[in-house]
């Protein structure tokens, strides 16, 4: 039961969930047709009723649903009167909808419910076939009979009949989404005059006063957090494996018996020398960084150490190791990398090998061909294995232990003294660090750093392949940062400020000779940006949306009015040229836009109907109270 659970969890999720619980227009069906006389109302429309029982139960699943999402929300996230409000009128929704497709006679036959159910993979066995005890087993974990799912899917269907009834004319035509598709494809190119930050730095002055204002007002920016020390026993595979006795003939006999286990893959050993390049960076940077490793490939090919080559000119951490970077297998290294590098004869130094990361230039230092690993290269591998593995089965018997003596006030340092544990000692840390150090959750590291000093754990915490006891030794409470520790960074901080207010000042006086013709110096820096779209990042110069509207509503060749700032500085910009789409890229595209406005139309005129439909229809709030 539980395996199926694990495999059809995110299926039900996603694919059957959305269908109860998350539905747009149904929650809980026939809540005006199932109630006694006497229960509570929170609404009537046209007179039928919904039920307060149902729209709390309604209610419940949905904060239910956030809680899960947001395990960190607090209570009034989560009673929140707008999403109330907004569960109601879908309430609402759904029986102006019913009424509607009643008055429309659609209706949703047995076969349609069967075939949609069928399409559920939450209900599919592994050849993708619908297996009816799947179905009965993933409703049952999750509370409801095959009965309420089916009626509600089965309203669920005929709503989406009236959505699809009611959209039926609205179709785009190619005029119409080709001037969306124009619109959403067309790039720019703008010239620009950059003014770095950088370039101001120098001429950035910063008092003293200065200093200790921004200190004074930004305070919460400079917090130390919350750190603590632990003592602590871990109870894990490998904490435990040093202490469990193999014999040698233990492991011989496991290599003899597990012989087609120890399989060598193809391996090569390599030097490499690489020249980064940022993905963002333009052809000329590009060039510049290839030309720099030909003309090393040059010096290798003739002879030259390439070890030291490597030390010199490699911007790779291996430079120190003259490149070495060990042996690997196929798929450890980036394809063109890898490609490369399996080519090579021994000795041999390749061509440049251009990556995502730079320039690459490679020489073979060794190659071995898949093969059977001797003993002596797996037996310390199967001395870890077995030992671990003896290990694991000890942990729930050490672990019993240690939580008796522990719950008799005995310390963890001498629990771990008479079972012959190692006791461990983490530095101050803080609960972020806690979570990667020992691979647990947030909420157990919470639970570390909320213990008080000199406390225990009363229970284990679940980490990376084991368990945790610990005491806590040591703890230092979140605190402001004194401005002597921080001077440096508020410092940094301010010059930074005033650089860029520099910039845009100097970027601001050239802008206005150059709209006025009387700028021929800052003419000789412009330059021609990458092409980019209506979001307006341009590679290697970032920007935003705020950029792209400027651009795009821009005359062609006139100085944008107002200067900005960008990731390496401040611009004054003016559009150089829009670029169409392409009739080759329409032709492809076509399906997909003139789709994409039907669907919106579509949409328009559902919203348009539902909104008729509230028009006319009598609601009545019966329980205000409710919605608070």
């Amino acid at each position: 039961m539980l395996d199926i659970m694990r495999q059809h969890a995110s299926g039900w999720i996603i694919k059957i969930l959305f269908g109860i619980i998350i539905i747009v227009f149904i929650f809980f069906f026939g809540s005006g047709t199932m109630h006694e006389k006497g229960d509570p109302v929170i609404a009537y429309v046209n007179d039928e009723p919904i039920l307060a029982r149902d729209f709390l139960r309604a209610y419940q699943e949905s904060t239910e649903r956030a809680r899960r999402e947001n395990p960190d929300a607090g209570p009034e996230a989560l009673q929140d009167p707008q999403a109330k409000q907004q569960l109601l009128t879908q309430m609402i929704n759904s029986m102006l909808l019913r009424e509607a497709a009643r008055d429309m006679d659609l209706s949703a036959s047995a076969a349609e419910l069967r075939a949609a159910i069928s399409r559920l993979e939450a209900f599919q066995n592994k050849d993708g076939v619908f297996d009816p005890e799947i179905y009965k087993q993933v409703l049952a974990a999750n509370q409801m009979t095959p009965a309420v799912f089916e009626q509600s899917l089965r309203e669920n269907l005929l709503l989406e009949k009236v959505r699809v009834y009611v959209s039926l004319p609205a179709r785009a035509d190619e005029a119409q989404a080709r001037e969306l598709f124009t619109w959403a494809r067309e790039q720019a190119r703008v010239e620009y005059v950059l003014f770095p930050q950088a370039d101001f730095l120098a001429k950035a002055q910063v008092t003293d006063k200065q200093v200790e204002e921004f200190y004074e007002q930004n305070k919460d920016k400079f917090l130390r957090p919350a750190q603590a020390a632990f003592r602590y026993l871990a109870f894990t595979p490998k904490t435990l494996a040093p202490y469990q006795e193999v014999k040698d003939d233990e492991v011989r006999a496991y290599f003899d018996s597990h012989q087609s286990s120890f399989v060598r893959p193809e391996e090569v050993r390599v030097r490499h020398i690489l020249l980064t390049v940022d993905p963002a960076a333009g052809p000329a940077e590009a060039q510049k960084a290839e030309a720099s490793i030909r003309a090393l490939a040059a010096k290798a090919k003739s002879g030259a150490d390439f070890a030291e080559l490597a030390r010199r000119n490699s911007q790779d951490t291996s430079a120190a190791n003259g490149g070495d970077l060990g042996w690997f297998g196929r798929g450890a290294m980036v394809k063109p990398f890898e490609d490369a590098a399996f080519a090579l004869k021994k000795g041999e130094v390749s061509e440049p090998v251009r990556s995502e990361f730079g320039w690459h230039l490679i020489q073979m230092e060794d190659h071995r061909e898949a093969g059977p690993m001797a003993f002596d290269e797996v037996k310390d591998q199967i001395k870890r294995q077995i030992a671990e593995d003896r290990a694991s089965e000890k942990i729930s018997d050490l672990l019993d232990a240690a939580l008796d003596q522990l719950a008799a006030g005995i310390k963890i340092e001498k629990i771990a003294e008479q079972a012959g544990l190692p006791v461990s000692q983490t530095d101050l840390t803080t609960q972020d660090t806690l979570v990667q150090f020992f691979g647990m959750t947030p909420e157990a590291a919470r639970t570390l750093m909320d213990l008080g000093t000199s406390m225990s754990t009363k229970t284990p915490l679940a980490i990376e392949d084991g368990y945790l006891l610990a005491e806590k030794i040591q703890d230092l409470p979140e605190a402001t940062l004194p401005l002597a520790d921080v001077k440096d960074q508020v410092l940094r901080a301010l010059k930074e400020r005033e650089a860029s207010r520099l910039a845009g000042e100097k970027a601001r006086q050239t802008l206005d000779a150059l709209r006025a013709g009387k700028a021929e110096e800052a003419l000789k820096s412009v330059r021609v940006s990458e092409p980019f779209n209506r979001s307006g990042f341009i590679p290697g110069l970032g920007g935003g949306p705020a950029l792209a509207q400027a651009v795009f509503a821009a005359p062609d060749n006139a100085w944008l009015p107002q200067t900005f700032p960008l990731a390496q500085g401040v611009a004054a910009i003016r559009l150089k040229e829009r670029i169409a789409p392409s009739e080759a890229a329409w032709d492809k595209e076509k399906g997909f836009w003139v789709s994409t406005m039907s669907q919106r139309y579509g949409e328009e005129l559902f919203q348009a109907f539902l909104t008729e439909l509230r028009s006319k229809a009598k609601v009545q709030i019966i329980r205000a109270d409710l919605l608070n």
